[in-house]
């Protein structure tokens, strides 16, 4: 999911792929209102014993993608440029699947799920509300959905059901206006607000998170398997540089009180930013879990830079060469697999001339 035909007046349409095993396939979104960029999209499979039903089977297959992409290429449509975000995930079978898309020229953002046959458009409180956003969606294992965004000049998740959705009490001490990027749940169910501030709903209230150090640093996603282990992934600019400066990586641990960064030879690439990070295989136990990170690496874009925890160490791997450079902005574990699929797009050109990028991974 994302945004097509993007040009310099920065107006595109809409744009939701699934992929059936074979190939991508183009899905309408007219009948549910969306006007603008579709920002995320999450699944779950339907748990036996959760009390949920099955929203359908999804057509989906393996996996759909999400993000604010140009098109071009043999990979997607055409006529655009690359945008900021960007989300992927991956599922098959029986499950729900929620997205969320900006607001449009209506400046109405939109929840959406999709019933097995297409995307209907789901009223959450607030929907019609001026000054209200929803930037990212995360699909809980009992088919609820927990929505980041901002409602009543608040940084505040919404949770809904389906049927019905509720909004937090705001993020106590907020530094910013800004909305946050993502929302991530850990195995215990808990939400973690990920942006300017970092935060922990637990269903009763809020604990706001340490900042992560550094100079000029920006959290771009978070993996948490416990209250006390939780991963951060980033850029930071640091003190002064001349103009485009690129940022240092940032990878860093949450133990429970502070942060500490993983920093020299515990980083197979420093220069360049880590977008996004998610669990891959089967456990997610605390400090054991195995992840996958991936970004961009300033001193070498020719391939996708991934960075793999086995639960002792990161490790760096690389992506498919294709002759073209190329950033990860999100990537989604494959259930059951060590592998992922990653979205993002090729850098080095100019805006017309922009292509997303899909590939499966490991």
């Amino acid at each position: 999911m994302g945004e097509q035909g993007l040009g310099a007046d920065d107006v595109g349409r809409p744009l939701a792929l699934q992929w059936d095993g074979a190939e991508w396939r183009q899905s309408e979104l007219g009948h549910a209102g969306v006007e603008g960029p579709l920002r995320s999209v999450s699944s779950r499979p339907v748990a036996s014993n959760s009390g949920a039903a099955p929203v359908g089977s999804s057509s989906f297959g393996a996996s759909a993608v999400s993000g604010s992409f140009g098109g071009g290429g043999p990979d997607g449509p055409s006529g655009g440029r690359a945008s900021t975000g960007a989300g992927a995930h991956a599922g098959a079978g029986a499950e729900v699947v929620w997205a969320v898309a900006g607001a449009g020229a209506a400046g109405v953002a939109r929840l959406l799920r999709w019933d097995g046959a297409g995307w209907q458009r789901v009223p959450y409180p607030g929907e019609e509300t001026p000054g209200t956003e929803l930037t990212w969606a995360e699909a809980a294992d009992d088919g609820s959905v927990w929505v980041a965004g901002r409602f009543e000049d608040g940084t505040r998740l919404l949770h809904h059901d389906g049927e019905a959705g509720r909004w937090t009490p705001p993020v106590p001490g907020a530094s910013t206006a800004e909305a946050p990027g993502r929302v991530r749940l850990s195995p215990s169910g808990e939400a973690h607000l990920v942006g300017r501030d970092l935060a922990r709903w637990d269903g009763q209230g809020w604990t706001v998170l340490p900042a992560v150090p550094g100079i000029r640093l920006v959290v771009t996603d978070l993996l948490p398997f416990a209250p006390d282990d939780v991963w951060a992934v980033g850029g930071a600019f640091g003190v002064g540089g001349p103009p485009g400066k690129p940022p240092g990586v940032v990878l860093a641990r949450f133990g429970g009180s502070a942060w500490s960064h993983v920093s020299g030879d515990g980083l197979p690439f420093s220069v360049g930013a880590l977008q996004a990070v998610c669990a891959v295989g089967t456990g997610r136990a605390p400090g054991t879990g195995a992840a996958l990170a991936a970004g961009w690496d300033f001193w070498d874009d020719s391939t996708a830079p991934y960075l793999r925890w086995d639960g002792a160490a990161w490790s760096g791997e690389r992506g498919e060469a294709n002759g073209e450079d190329v950033t990860v902005r999100d990537v989604c574990g494959v259930p059951g697999t060590g592998g992922a699929w990653s979205v993002g797009h090729t850098r080095n050109t100019g805006p017309e001339q922009t292509r997303f990028r899909i590939e499966r991974y490991g």
